[in-house]
């Protein structure tokens, strides 16, 4: 890399970094964080267990990792740390995929879009796989740039060109110096098989991957020779890295089907969605009167410098950056059909394609450099909005207000599953905390409502005592009020947080 251009990237790099780190610890965890937390404390049995996984439908790598990086802090901090270097280290390699489709410009301007994106960093600190997630589909869409570019390899690729190590394979009589393209048949194992065990969506990648290389393959000619049996080789790589959960995989789609969270989208929530991609805090930025018009605008006009973008590379990879781009979004809307599971942090991958797109789409345009600045200052926008405006529920001062203000007799009813584990994360008092059955209202009708055992014994529990009630839903209280009717009181709000804490006294 010539020095102007290590420079520009170093810098890049280091604005990237700042971003990430900035505010790292100045929100608590979400729900999802607060479990990632909480089954960090599992054993590995439990984590890789065939029988019962700990999570219904996420694999078991991402706690596995997690889990070792905790053993050396469990701060709130150090555990989204895991995950700020992911975010971190995917901005090289964005710089690596736009040099390897054009030239040095289209890889600094990438990598600016993706080191400014706001949903990126935002996804870079969660204590969450997606920025694992985005790395590997960077580092599988930059083998895979490096196949088609030189799919036998030559010594203009070779690793070491002063030194230059030797790949014997046998009864063939071939000795030649290493090149990338030998390092990207690894590469791209390697990213897609772990992927598989980060989250069931990195199959995306693969799926994205085949489909790239095969329309290449058909079209090429002549066709490299060994390439279609390498290509078997890595599928076969990546088969056998994720073999191993399989089995633990066949029961998750087992009880998958026992009950579901996620609303089936609809044109507006996913027109939504890819607007917070560009966005983060795009619902928030708006009012509801002009947010679906707003939301409409910016994904048509984004995917318009997309489509130019991708229209002016090389044909080789104008294919695969629009595959990588698409698969994944779309794999997700099909399986919706039957089972909804279309969430915008899960295509946080898109991000990296979409990121090479658009800077092509600037420096292609009449005057690059001005079209470059304006793309980086739009897209920093939203890295803005994201450290200005975003706000996760205040579990931490919630559990600090509580634990301080509670007597030592009192009783503390939350939401049960993920309520109760992100309220006991930040919890640090004597005082009972008991889960109270709860549905979530506008959802399938699956879940537990608080019937009228449940009303006895937490009536028995709470008879003559002062009850603190935790909900993170308050838009569905209706299913408490006869628990609050019949304990004398009513939902009020007491705490200034995106969430309610309910204060009552209850007669012996």
């Amino acid at each position: 890399m010539k020095r102007p251009a290590a420079a520009w990237l170093a810098g890049i790099v280091v604005v990237g970094t700042a971003l990430r780190v900035w505010g790292l610890g100045s929100e608590p965890f979400w729900l999802d964080e607060a479990h990632s937390a909480n089954y960090t404390r599992l054993s590995i049995g439990e984590l890789w267990s065939f029988e019962s996984p700990f999570d219904r439908v996420n694999p078991p790598g991402y706690i596995l990792l997690l889990k070792i990086w905790s053993q050396a802090g469990r701060s709130d901090e150090w555990l989204r740390m895991s995950s700020v270097i992911a975010g971190i280290l995917t901005i090289p390699v964005v710089y690596l995929i736009g040099r390897r489709i054009a030239d040095r410009r289209l890889g600094l301007v990438s990598a600016a879009v993706v080191a400014v994106s706001g949903y990126h960093i935002r996804m870079s600190q969660e204590v969450r796989a997606y920025a694992a997630i985005a790395l590997l589909t960077a580092v599988a869409l930059l083998a895979v740039c490096q196949l088609l570019a030189e799919p036998d390899g030559d010594d203009a690729t070779r690793i070491r060109p002063g030194r230059p190590w030797s790949v014997r394979y046998e009864g063939l009589g071939l000795n030649r110096p290493l090149t990338w393209t030998d390092a990207a048949w690894t590469a791209y194992a390697l990213a897609a098989g772990v992927a598989f065990h980060l989250h069931n969506t990195g199959v995306a990648i693969t799926l994205a991957a085949n489909l790239a290389v095969g329309a290449w393959w058909l079209r090429s000619r002549p066709r490299p020779a060994r390439f279609a049996h390498n290509w078997l080789l890595a599928n076969v790589a990546v088969v056998l890295i994720w073999t191993p959960w399989v089995p633990g995989l066949i029961t998750q789609l087992g009880l998958v089907t026992e009950s579901w969270w996620v609303p089936a989208p609809t044109v507006m929530s996913v027109t939504e969605s890819f607007a917070t991609l560009v966005i983060p805090s795009f619902n928030a930025a708006l009012p509801w009167s002009g947010r679906s018009i707003g939301a409409v605008v910016l994904v048509l006009a984004t995917a318009g410098l997309v489509w130019r973008g991708i229209r002016s590379l090389e044909a080789r990879f104008r294919v695969v950056t629009a595959l990588f781009a698409l698969v994944l979004p779309v794999m997700e809307l099909v399986f919706s059909v039957r089972r909804p599971i279309f969430l915008v942090r899960t295509l946080v991958g898109v991000l990296v394609p979409v990121s090479v797109a658009l800077a092509a789409a600037a420096l292609r345009s009449r005057w690059p450099a001005v079209a470059a600045g304006v793309l980086a200052a739009t897209v920093a926008v939203g890295s803005v909005t994201y450290h200005t405006s975003f706000e996760k529920t205040g579990w931490d001062e919630a559990a600090e207000w509580i634990a301080t203000g509670a007597g030592t007799d009192d009783l503390i009813l939350v939401q049960p599953g993920n309520t109760v584990v992100a309220f006991e994360h930040y919890f640090d008092g004597d005082q009972q905390v008991v889960s109270v059955p709860f549905r979530i209202p506008g959802r399938e009708d699956r879940g537990s409502s608080v019937t009228e055992s449940d009303r006895r014994l937490i009536a028995e529990l709470a008879a003559g005592r002062t009850v603190w009630l935790v909900l993170n839903n308050p838009e569905g209280s209706e299913s408490l009020e006869p628990l609050l009717t019949r304990l004398g009181t009513e939902l009020t709000r007491l705490a200034p947080w995106d969430l309610d804490v309910v204060r009552f006294e209850v007669s012996p």
